[in-house]
């Protein structure tokens, strides 16, 4: 079967083939967006078993929000893998020439700072995901709740790879300017995960 995007697969068994093979596409970035997609369906299984017998507001908005992330990770999925091309395509920019030479740097930085952007809104995109499973687990059914657990672990990775992806993109611009603004949020974006993580997942006692 065929994807709406072009370098996605839409099937399970398909993504999975075509990330084990030796193509460069899919690779982590966009394997772990379906993923977080799939974690996104948990979150709305979780609230939907919830409103069947409680009628919760926050767990409404919730849902609705959680339906737009579950649309956005996919594009992001996509994004990934264009962002990838983006970047090879400027490295095999000609270089005899200073003036060709040049125009390649610019490319690749381009390149490079557009994938940091695209890292940075899907490890952001996930820690507003986690936010909200801390507002509404709460609310869930305790005989479902897991399912919050195992829908976080799945946005959780997508925001841990879409960081180690950006700050992999980095070495790519050590000499402009925005490098060091770029490397500092992306640690604070760590941070915060790394906390979010850690309070959705504490025990109860």
């Amino acid at each position: 079967m065929k994807s709406i995007y072009s370098h996605i697969p839409n099937s399970i068994p398909s993504l999975f083939e075509a990330a084990a093979s030796t193509n460069p596409v899919p690779g982590g970035g966009s394997v772990v967006c379906t993923c977080a997609n799939l974690g996104v369906a948990l979150l709305l299984k979780a609230i939907r078993i919830t409103l069947k017998s409680d009628s919760i507001e926050k767990l409404v908005v919730a849902d609705l929000s959680f339906q737009e992330n579950a649309e956005n990770l996919l594009s992001f999925a996509q994004r990934d893998a264009n962002v990838f091309f983006q970047y090879i395509s400027a490295l095999n920019l000609p270089k005899q020439t200073t003036d060709e030479q040049v125009n390649r740097v610019k490319h690749i930085e381009k390149a490079a700072i557009d994938a940091i952007a695209l890292g940075v809104l899907m490890a952001e995109t996930g820690n507003d995901i986690l936010k909200t499973c801390i507002e509404i687990k709460p609310l869930i059914k305790r005989t479902i709740v897991a399912d919050i657990h195992a829908g976080a672990y799945l946005v959780s990775a997508m925001v841990s790879v879409a960081i180690e992806n950006a700050r992999a993109n980095l070495l790519s611009i050590k000499g402009n300017l925005s490098y060091h603004e770029l490397d500092s949020n992306l640690l604070n974006i760590n941070d915060i995960h790394m906390k979010l993580i850690s309070d959705l997942l504490a025990f109860e006692r």
